[in-house]
C-alpha cells in the first residue's frame, strides 16, 4: 500500500514535470516563430528565449506564493518556497536546445535561418517525445502514448500554422 502511493507520488512529479516542459517548449517555439524573419542577430534571439520565459518563471512563481498560502490557509515554509521556485523554473529548461542552436548561429557555426529551422524542427520533436512519454507515465497503451505525442506536437504544428496563414 505505500509502494503504491510512492509510486503514484512519484508519477504525479514526473507528469507535473514532463507538462511544464511541454509547456516550456511551445512558448519558446512560439518565440522563435514570431521572431522569424524579423531577426537579424542571433544574440537578440537569445535573450528574448531567456528573458520571455524568464519572466514568465517569475510571474508563475509570483502567483503561486500568493495563492498557495490562501487555499492552504497557512504560510508556505522555506523548503515549500523552493520547491515552488525550481518547479516554476523547469520551463527554463526549454529553451537550452535553441538557446545553444543560436549560439552556434552567432559563432558562424550555423546559419541563422539553420538555426530557426534546427530549433523548430526539434521543438516539434521533442513535443512529439514528451507527449509519448506523459503517456507512459499514466501508464497509457501504446497507441493513446502515440495519439498524446500527436497531439502535444500538434499544438506546436498549429502555431507553424498560424504564423504561415497570417504572415
Amino acid at each position: 500500500m505505500v509502494l503504491r502511493r510512492i509510486r503514484h507520488f512519484q508519477s504525479k512529479r514526473r507528469m507535473e514535470y514532463t507538462a511544464r516542459k511541454i509547456y516550456g517548449i511551445i512558448i519558446t517555439l512560439a518565440l522563435i516563430i514570431s521572431l522569424e524573419g524579423h531577426v537579424t542577430d542571433s544574440f537578440f534571439v537569445i535573450f528574448s528565449i531567456f528573458g520571455s520565459l524568464f519572466v514568465i518563471a517569475l510571474a508563475e512563481i509570483y502567483v503561486h506564493l500568493l495563492t498557495v498560502p490562501v487555499k492552504k490557509e497557512k504560510h508556505l515554509t522555506w523548503e515549500e518556497r523552493f520547491a515552488v521556485v525550481k518547479e516554476e523554473f523547469s520551463i527554463m529548461l526549454a529553451s537550452d536546445i535553441p538557446i545553444f542552436l543560436f549560439l552556434l548561429s552567432h559563432f558562424g557555426f550555423l546559419s541563422l535561418e539553420e538555426a530557426f529551422f534546427f530549433s523548430k524542427s526539434l521543438a516539434l520533436l521533442t513535443l512529439f517525445f514528451f507527449g509519448c512519454y506523459l503517456g507512459y507515465v499514466l501508464n497509457k497503451k501504446m497507441y493513446q502514448r502515440f495519439f498524446m505525442g500527436v497531439l502535444s506536437a500538434g499544438f506546436g504544428f498549429l502555431i507553424v500554422l498560424l504564423k504561415l496563414l497570417f504572415k
